[in-house]
């Protein structure tokens, strides 16, 4: 399954889960309702620093947002460092970080 549709079912089982309409889940997550809609709609990649506080504010692993299965700790730690590493970076390489981030997340799904 691609990682936007993950990211996707992820969010929409959140608002489910806790009634919430994209308005309140925007305010309370500080992120603009677009950004959510193109998330939720599969249009748009978030930034590794968003996708680390996305998994935050579900309490998920990123792995577990990105890929729909849970993972050993070790290899989610391994993730979120990288995550961390990767929003990190000045502007400019951060959207090549998001890319190889996307490219670890699914050699670990390989493993599974």
């Amino acid at each position: 399954m691609l990682i936007q549709k993950n990211i996707s079912l992820a969010i929409q089982r959140y608002r489910a889960k806790h009634h919430l309409s994209l308005a309140a889940l925007s305010k309370a997550w500080g992120i603009p309702i677009s950004s959510l809609q193109c998330y939720i709609k599969g249009t748009s990649n978030p930034r590794a620093d968003t996708l680390e506080i996305l998994a935050n504010k579900m309490q998920i692993s990123l792995f577990e947002m990105v890929s729909g299965q849970a993972l050993e700790w070790e290899k989610t730690e391994i993730i979120v460092r990288a995550a961390k590493e990767f929003a990190g970076l000045p502007k400019i390489q951060r959207s090549k970080g998001t890319y190889l981030f996307f490219q670890l997340v699914a050699l670990f799904d390989e493993d599974i």
